[in-house]
């Protein structure tokens, strides 16, 4: 979530949206991927809730690790300037990470098996 650990209701509901407007996200996917109903998700998407349970601080918490802050390894930042030192495509790099985060982004699919 944007505020680190802030559990309130109304930053769930602000930050759910912003991740269920992310690709491979819907209320399907993210109950799934929580463990709670979706009729749960969509309350919260909609700003229904009107108390924290341990679902609901399940969903928050699933929510704030999906839109958290990511640590780059050292060895990514260095392994990306080698690429641009030796000529390399920025577009090509950007394009092919793309490429891997919808490789491993949850669809109804992965997260239905």
């Amino acid at each position: 979530m944007q505020a680190k650990h802030d559990h309130s209701l109304s930053a769930l509901q602000r930050d759910l949206r912003a991740l269920l407007n992310r690709p491979g996200y819907s209320q399907d996917v993210v109950a799934k991927a929580v463990g709670v109903d979706q009729p749960v998700v969509s309350r919260a998407k909609n700003g229904e809730l009107r108390r924290i349970t341990p679902r609901v601080r399940k969903l928050c918490a699933y929510v704030e690790n999906e839109l958290g802050d990511v640590h780059v390894p050292q060895e990514v930042l260095r392994a990306t300037k080698a690429y641009m030192g030796a000529g390399g495509d920025p577009k090509l790099l950007c394009d092919t990470i793309s490429l891997l985060v919808a490789a491993i982004r949850p669809t109804s699919a992965t997260v239905a098996e």
